[in-house]
């Protein structure tokens, strides 16, 4: 993708967001089920960063006594974020330019990454990722499955299968179809952007409605890495 339309994809990004967060955060009342599996990756006292934790639905995964840091560059996200969980922490960011000197056990990013418009910028979000995590520290990183039929069919995707991962999904708000920006992961992509930061693999799978899946039904991809030193 051309820069001149990196940054046009970065401002429509963060405009789009102020403008669907209230419509957006009544779709995320819930956890979803796969979730349920990233608790073994949690202990007592660990240093939590949700990076893009959108109205901070995650912070309800974690019954035990964590370090909670929910970021996210939607203003109005952010408030959402703020009423529903009033202890917790959550701040505005760009996930491009974020400002943290101390070190966390595990980093989420659930439903974020596939929004960022070049492998640059992804490779970058990544490093910096991996220079915030505490040695043996965890990434855990969930995007969409863009490739399920469904998707395909109902978003009229049938472009990726040609090799043409930048899409415009959309989303209504009363009579308006706001376009979000997307990027179709494979699984190899998504493992290669990992090793290539210095992350080591400890899974990565398909995933539909918590059960294993594959990538013909698979409603998301899970990837989960860890830092090596």
């Amino acid at each position: 993708m051309r820069q001149k339309n990196v940054q046009m994809v970065l401002e429509d990004n963060k405009n789009n967001w102020d403008e669907i967060a209230d419509k957006f955060s009544q779709t995320r009342h819930h956890l979803w089920f796969e979730f349920a599996d990233f608790k073994d990756y949690i202990k007592k006292g660990d240093k939590v960063l949700d990076l893009g934790c959108g109205n901070g639905r995650l912070i309800e995964l974690f019954d035990k006594d964590i370090d909670y840091l929910g970021v996210d560059q939607s203003q109005k996200l952010i408030e959402a974020a703020k009423k529903r969980f009033p202890s917790g922490k959550f701040f505005v960011a760009d996930a491009l330019n974020l400002p943290f000197k101390k070190k966390f056990d595990v980093i989420f990013s659930i439903a974020f990454f596939h929004h960022i418009p070049s492998q640059d910028l992804r490779l970058k979000i990544l490093k910096d990722c991996y220079s915030f995590l505490a040695p043996k520290g965890v990434f855990i990183c969930l995007v969409w499955n863009l490739f399920q039929p469904r998707l395909i069919w109902k978003y009229n995707l049938g472009k990726i299968i040609f090799g043409f991962k930048n899409v415009l999904i959309p989303f209504k708000i009363k009579e308006q179809k706001i376009k979000r920006y997307y990027y179709a992961f494979t699984k190899g992509e998504l493992k290669k952007s990992f090793k290539k930061t210095g992350f080591k693999i400890i899974k990565c799978y398909y995933v539909r409605k918590g059960r294993l899946a594959s990538r013909l039904n698979g409603y998301n991809l899970i990837l989960i890495a860890k830092k090596d030193d």
